[in-house]
């Protein structure tokens, strides 16, 4: 077994990309892991490719914005599995453009992602976290 063997982990944005890959790399290293996102179609895909190699993955729908969402999670969380431990903050969006240009809708969806969602999510979850839990906020820009 890994260096996270037994461990029960959520990854927000795990469908695709650095989120995926934080998701099979938790799971090659024995954790039970729980990735989230609002990719459902590449979601699926990424949990049922890696349970076919017989690791613990699993995947479910969450928009990190949405605050009762996070709840669901979090009690979904608790029947299945009973607690929680670690949160890998990584659902985020990009926002390039200049600031003259930044369209306030825009920048306000950015902005529950990026900060509103990973709130929600320390707020939902901590509750299931023992001492010794982790919460890891990713951030990361595509060049």
């Amino acid at each position: 077994m890994g260096r996270v063997a037994g461990k029960v982990v959520v990854v927000t944005g795990g469908a695709r990309g650095q989120g995926a890959a934080e998701v099979e790399a938790l799971a090659r290293e024995g954790a039970t892991v729980l990735a989230t996102d609002v990719l459902d179609a590449e979601g699926h895909a990424l949990a049922g490719r890696l349970a076919a190699d017989g690791l613990q993955v699993s995947y479910l729908p969450l928009d990190v914005r949405d605050r009762q969402a996070w709840d669901a999670l979090a009690a979904y969380l608790e029947e299945h599995h009973g607690r929680v431990d670690a949160l890998v903050n990584n659902a985020g969006v990009a926002a390039r453009d200049r600031i003259p240009d930044v369209d306030p809708q825009a920048w306000q969806r950015t902005f529950d992602i990026n900060v509103t969602g990973p709130l929600h999510g320390i707020q939902a979850l901590v509750p299931l976290m023992r001492a010794g839990a982790s919460i890891v906020n990713v951030c990361s820009a595509p060049s």
